[in-house]
């Protein structure tokens, strides 16, 4: 666009919009400054995303000296689903235990969100031998269990005269929201489903044993 001189009008998108003293040199390193051009030419730039995790430039090094991986970067946003797919030896374990900060010895920096809560199910799981099936299975929804088994000595005390109600049903009301969002009201029943689709073995088999 060829800059008018002072007191001159320019067309822009069909309307006139007055320029006010625009200089036809400005200075080197200066704005030109337009009054009156169209809101969306002067709005304020959006913030920044915030993802739930990202890599910059991470790199792994093993003995002797091999890299298995090299400059990863990877970002994205919350409620993502991402798939790591690669030959066996490429990095694909070690990419996931970076991410759920098991592995800090890298290159390059992994961040997650702050306050993010991470989870990692390794590939091969150290199972006490001595523990049964089910047992093992139940670890898995362990903090549900407990709160159904706390819930059970709440609706007990109860029946103490001497209780302090508000404060059980304060608790009891918690231990039930633990309960909800796991959706686990029928624990025995979630366990039965899982053992019928993983094909597990008896509930009573030793780890140690299989």
């Amino acid at each position: 666009m060829k800059w008018p001189s002072s007191g001159h009008q320019a067309v822009l998108q069909g309307g006139k919009v007055p320029l006010v003293r625009a200089a036809a040199r400005p200075l080197e390193g200066h704005s030109r400054i337009i009054r009156g051009l169209p809101a969306l030419l002067t709005r304020e730039p959006q913030a920044m995303a915030q993802y739930v995790f990202t890599m910059n430039r991470v790199g792994k090094i093993v003995p002797p000296k091999r890299q298995i991986l090299k400059n990863i970067n990877l970002s994205f946003f919350p409620g993502a689903k991402i798939g790591v797919l690669g030959v066996n030896g490429s990095g694909k374990s070690t990419l996931l235990k970076i991410m759920a900060g098991l592995d800090k010895e890298i290159e390059g920096e992994a961040t997650p969100m702050p306050g993010l809560k991470i989870g990692y199910l390794p590939q091969e799981p150290l199972l006490p031998a001595d523990d049964t099936v089910r047992e093992c299975v139940e670890q898995g929804i362990g903090g549900v269990l407990a709160a159904k088994k706390r819930l059970d000595e709440v609706y007990a005390e109860y029946a103490d005269e001497n209780a302090d109600f508000d404060k059980l049903a304060s608790e009891q009301a918690e231990l039930e929201a633990v309960i909800a969002a796991a959706g686990s009201e029928n624990t025995d029943l979630q366990l039965e489903l899982a053992a019928d689709a993983l094909r597990l073995p008896p509930w009573d088999a030793k780890i140690g044993l299989l």
